[in-house]
């Protein structure tokens, strides 16, 4: 019986308690802004990346860079200056949206930051990725691929009409 009662006792005070400690000495500097992020672009999507790293409490969004601005709200360079503000920001991360910016100079750019800094470049249809598309090899190129349907039109019908029955 007292071996229940310490384990209660370790579970329900000492564990919180550590953890309340723990957070209060090194939480608030990680909360901070762990993942300084610049956004490539301008348009609808940097907005919509930009809103969603503002909101993740383990990312400091420090702006926008684009050659082309749509707006100038929080656009803290051009392509040119990319590098130098990653150095003088601490970025770890650009993420590319999409810019008017030529594919080709914009690939220089992002060329002359690899090894410092990580890419993630948004594709063009992201509205399409599902949690089966993934990157593949095609014929030596470089292909975000989204399969098929893996059920056939019979196996769909049916699940339509099993879905039907159970609702009504």
């Amino acid at each position: 019986m007292r071996e229940i009662i310490a384990m209660c006792l370790v579970a329900l005070v000492i564990v919180p308690s550590f953890r309340l400690a723990t957070f209060s000495v090194f939480g608030r500097r990680a909360l901070a802004g762990t993942v300084p992020v610049i956004v490539v672009g301008t348009g609808k999507v940097a907005q919509t990346m930009a809103g969603h790293l503002r909101a993740n409490s383990h990312v400091k969004f420090v702006g926008f860079v684009d050659d082309k601005p749509l707006s100038q709200d929080h656009v803290v360079g051009t392509l040119h200056d990319l590098p130098e503000l990653c150095r003088a920001h601490s970025v770890s991360r650009v993420v590319v949206c999409f810019s008017k910016t030529h594919p080709e100079y914009l690939t220089d750019i992002l060329k002359g930051l690899s090894g410092q800094v990580g890419v993630s470049i948004v594709p063009r249809y992201y509205e399409l990725i599902t949690s089966r598309s993934h990157v593949e090899d095609f014929s030596g190129q470089t292909m975000l691929d989204f399969p098929t349907s893996s059920m056939s039109a019979g196996a769909r019908f049916l699940k339509r009409a099993f879905d039907i029955v159970m609702s009504t």
